[in-house]
């Protein structure tokens, strides 16, 4: 790649910082245009390349920003994926402790210090009925989880079809209380599902999702709910309807916000890990969907410690203001061609494999690898992540 910027790319990378980054910015770009005016679409793999071993290898996700940010100012967005899907080199993000909230979790780099107790597969926008379901059902039945989270989405095309053939087909071994064809179920739940976009699709009040389902009583009907994921107190977990016909809502004001603020606090002391699940995405690269301003509710002030999101047919993880996000949406439905440049916060994305992400929980870790189902290793993930934090319970 050209030297002027090289050169300037290696004094820089060092240096930069959150309080730095606008002050560095400008002069780094002078010295880079010349050379890199010109560089076209075609060459934008091997610029994005460059960009993340300069900057984002050296100096973490700032400079991977202000790299990604010298990309798009010479017009080669595309070349953002180049930036972003490096799986050998997905960086890991370290936040302080929140004054906020004393217990939250710690972002810290792998790997965990305990063997995990408890191990809940997450899948999401997967009721797809094809091959694509069929390698990721298979991937996860192959860890033999404690049990599978949905983050929505769980038929296609909307929920006026088959639940057995989109789910029950695939995973009915975790479904308690289950009257389908396709095997005698389990004998107790392990199948706790988030209600998505297509879910409401064709199925009034989530008439067929909430007949399928073996979902916990509450206000939200099996709409939304919370439920301990153990008997040892290590993780609880709250599922949210993000969608916009939930008769609940889905603001920050809404009565389904206000529950989850409640359910947060009594459970503070119950469990060591507090979960929220649900669709739509707060936080996330645009690819098929943008972000959901309305959910973006203040969740780490309330208690949670992880936000398990997909409608977004992709991986990523993202860190805002110290706290953890993920999109899981990848494990059956066509995947989202990337469009644009990654979100502020993100860590890590890949929109090239159908996949699914396991947890492990343990007394004070929670551990997250994403593997792939197709295209590549199901051996090994392509992201990991490690939480922190002392428990009260």
């Amino acid at each position: 790649m050209p030297k002027a910027g090289d050169a300037n790319a290696k004094a820089t990378a060092n240096a930069i910082s959150a309080r730095g980054f606008l002050k560095t910015r400008a002069p780094i770009m002078g010295a880079m245009k010349k050379d890199l005016q010109g560089v076209g679409k075609s060459q934008a793999q091997t610029l994005g390349e460059w960009a993340f071993t300069k900057f984002a290898v050296a100096s973490g996700p700032m400079a991977r920003r202000f790299a990604v940010w010298v990309v798009a100012s010479l017009g080669t967005v595309v070349a953002f994926a180049a930036c972003t899907k490096r799986p050998s080199e997905a960086l890991a993000q370290s936040s302080a402790t929140s004054t906020a909230r004393a217990a939250s979790p710690e972002v810290v780099a792998p790997k965990p210090s305990k063997e995990p107790a408890y191990r809940l597969a997450v899948v999401g926008d997967f009721g797809s009925t094809d091959d694509h379901e069929a390698a990721v059902a298979k991937l996860v039945k192959s860890w033999n989880p404690s049990a599978i989270l949905t983050t929505g989405d769980n038929i296609y095309p909307d929920g006026g079809g088959s639940y057995d053939e989109a789910v029950g087909a695939y995973y009915a071994d975790f479904i308690g209380s289950y009257h389908g064809t396709h095997g005698p179920g389990s004998p107790h739940n392990r199948f706790w599902p988030a209600p998505g976009n297509h879910d409401w699709a064709g199925n009034e009040n989530l008439a067929n999702f909430r007949a399928f389902f073996t979902l916990p009583a509450g206000p939200g009907a099996g709409r939304y709910y919370d439920t301990p994921l153990d008997d040892e107190g290590l993780a609880h977990l709250y599922v949210v309807d993000s969608d916009a016909h939930e008769p609940d809502g889905i603001g920050v004001d809404s009565k389904q916000a206000k529950w989850l603020q409640d359910s947060l606090r009594a459970n503070a002391t119950k469990a060591c890990f507090h979960l929220v699940a649900f669709h739509h995405p707060p936080y996330t690269t645009i690819t098929g969907h943008g972000p959901a301003m309305a959910l973006r509710w203040p969740f780490k002030a309330w208690g949670a410690d992880l936000v398990l999101n997909g409608h977004n047919h992709h991986y990523e993880r993202l860190v805002i203001d110290g706290f953890p996000y993920v999109v899981s949406g990848n494990a059956g439905a066509h995947l989202y061609e990337h469009r644009a440049g990654v979100a502020d916060g993100s860590v890590f994305f890949d929109d090239t494999h159908y996949g699914a992400l396991r947890l492990g929980v343990a007394r004070g870790e929670l551990y997250g690898e994403s593997f792939v189902a197709q295209g590549g290793s199901s051996a090994t993930p392509i992201d990991t992540f490690l939480l922190k934090k002392t428990c009260s319970k």
